[in-house]
């Protein structure tokens, strides 16, 4: 693990984003923050528009902290707060099943090289990347979903979401960040992988689901 002993604990916003959709899938998420709560400040963001996850980033964004964004159905442990603030990796996440009761679909992919998807700002799956298989623990990936995810101070100063952000959507927010990104760098080192995955108590809307096609750019 990269660590690097001089952050400063007290630069840490941690964003706790949730709304009112599937609120028993949260509840383990709540009681876990309640734990987090006393080694470090928490903002529960209570989002009631597509633009509110956005909206919380940005006016977040610059003011000197790193953040940490929970999402509402991530389950995390204060040592995974803590050793995301304590690596020196500018963009870091832990990676996650995307939906619990499918296996071996983790929330972390690789770009294709000289391939992105034809309409982008939709993600509509009308093209595929690369998933990530994790049994080796891959250090890197070009696009991750934002669970438990670690923006620095470093990687804000870098890239200003603010300005450049103006879709409207929270449910593409992650998978546009990553291609912005990968499309300065043409890398898949944009995010920092942090292991074991976390737990992700989102699960499918239909009995038995079917996996699905290997690739598949997902909204998260």
């Amino acid at each position: 693990m990269e660590t690097n002993n001089t952050v400063h604990m007290s630069k840490e916003r941690v964003l706790h984003v949730y709304s009112d959709a599937r609120k028993k899938d949260q509840e383990e998420t709540w009681n876990a923050l309640s734990i987090i709560e006393s080694q470090f400040k928490v903002e529960h963001v209570h989002v009631l528009g597509d633009s509110d996850y956005g909206d919380i980033i940005k006016r977040n964004w610059g003011r000197g902290h790193n953040l940490i964004l929970v999402e509402q159905d991530i389950v995390p442990a204060p040592d995974q707060i803590r050793e995301l603030l304590s690596c020196r990796g500018n963009l870091c996440a832990f990676p996650y099943l995307i939906k619990s009761d499918i296996p071996n679909r983790y929330s972390v992919f690789n770009f294709q090289r000289g391939e992105r998807p034809d309409n982008w700002k939709t993600f509509d799956n009308s093209r595929y990347i690369g998933n990530i298989p994790i049994e080796k623990r891959p250090k890197y990936c070009g696009l991750s979903g934002f669970g438990l995810t670690k923006i620095s101070i470093k990687a804000q100063e870098k890239f200003n979401f603010p300005k450049l952000y103006n879709l409207g959507r929270w449910d593409i927010i992650d998978s546009w960040l990553s291609l912005n990104l990968y499309e300065r760098v043409r890398r898949n080192r944009i995010f920092h992988l942090h292991y074991p995955p976390v737990k992700h108590n989102h699960y499918s809307d239909i009995p038995n689901p079917e996996p699905e096609p290997p690739g598949t750019l997902l909204v998260f």
